[in-house]
C-alpha cells in the first residue's frame, strides 16, 4: 500500500505512479492500473505534466498487451 507515503504528501502523484510500476513488476496488472489510472487524475499541477505522460504511456502500453494476451 503507498498510504503512508500518501500521507507524507498527499498532493504528490508520484508515490501512487511508482506504486503502479512495482504492482506492474510483480504481475498485479489491475492494481498497476488502478494506481495509474489514480496518478493521471492526481497530474493536476504544470509540474506533474511529465508524471502524466508517464502514467498515460504505462496504461496505453497495459491496455495494448490486455488484448494480446488472450
Amino acid at each position: 500500500s503507498n498510504s503512508l507515503a500518501s500521507v507524507l504528501d498527499i498532493e504528490d502523484p508520484a508515490p501512487t505512479f511508482h506504486s503502479g510500476e512495482c504492482l506492474l513488476a510483480l504481475g498485479r496488472i489491475d492494481d498497476a492500473r488502478q494506481a495509474l489510472t489514480f496518478t493521471i487524475r492526481d497530474c493536476k499541477e504544470p509540474a506533474h505534466a511529465n508524471l502524466k505522460e508517464r502514467g498515460e504511456a504505462l496504461l496505453e502500453l497495459l491496455d495494448g498487451q490486455q488484448g494480446s494476451v488472450q
